[in-house]
């Protein structure tokens, strides 16, 4: 995590030194500076992808840096809805293609190993501190039984998951929760008097939180993890 926080602190240094020079006239670009502004931005959402092995993010990433330089670069034209269609359907065959292997290696220092996870179905697995749930195409709900949660690994990938948290307590200060959400939507259930720290990274999508939350300093739930297309919603209940 240090090495990942120093990369992307000198990535974005070397993007205002960048950007200082060019608006000073002391090295010029073939670019326009919203062609470099946004090619950097999409740039920058490809390498997060890459390093979190986040293949849809990635795609997608790679289409919009696409449409930014096909002027520039005298790309072949290719129309908006094309270039989105063939990103999604990219997407949807790696999501078949590509194993699971990176949210499971997540688990290794919390109890339990999850490993080899099967793409593509339905995955209930809890013990009295670590659950995993996987969706895809379609819609589930989930309840979560724990009287010492401490992480969770959720997986929504073009469908619709509802998690529940009502039989759920923390014996300790804080739990985790990893999050991958790609063109669906997820909601989670918890405790108003929860507080939650919100860490995901979001690519065109959202998290939003519903209803009133009368949170106390402990226990802390950590969200990580990526949305892209898509939206979580945290509903205090």
């Amino acid at each position: 995590m240090k090495k990942r926080n120093t990369f992307y602190g000198l990535f974005f240094i070397g993007v205002a030194i960048l950007l200082l020079l060019t608006s000073m006239n002391i090295i010029s670009l073939c670019f326009s500076l919203w062609t470099l502004v946004l090619g950097l931005i999409f740039a920058y959402t490809l390498l997060h992808s890459l390093m979190d092995l986040n293949y849809t993010g990635a795609v997608f990433s790679v289409a919009f840096l696409y449409m930014v330089f096909d002027g520039p670069l005298h790309l072949p034209d290719v129309g908006f809805a094309t270039l989105m269609l063939v990103a999604l359907f990219l997407s949807i065959g790696l999501s078949f293609i590509l194993p699971n292997r990176f949210k499971n290696m997540h688990f290794h220092d919390h109890g339990k190993k999850f490993k080899n996870a099967p793409k593509g179905v339905v995955i209930d697995e809890a013990d009295d501190n670590s659950v995993f749930f996987s969706n895809r195409f379609g819609a589930t709900s989930k309840y979560v039984n724990s009287d010492d949660f401490q992480y969770g690994s959720f997986i929504n990938e073009f469908g619709e998951m509802k998690v529940f948290f009502d039989n759920v307590k923390v014996s300790g200060s804080i739990a985790e929760i990893d999050i991958t959400n790609s063109f669906g939507e997820m909601t989670l259930y918890v405790p108003k008097t929860w507080k939650i720290e919100d860490n995901i990274h979001v690519f065109v999508g959202a998290v939003s939180e519903k209803n009133d939350s009368k949170s106390m300093d402990l226990p802390v739930l950590k969200l990580k993890g990526n949305v892209c297309f898509g939206e979580v919603a945290i509903i205090y209940v």
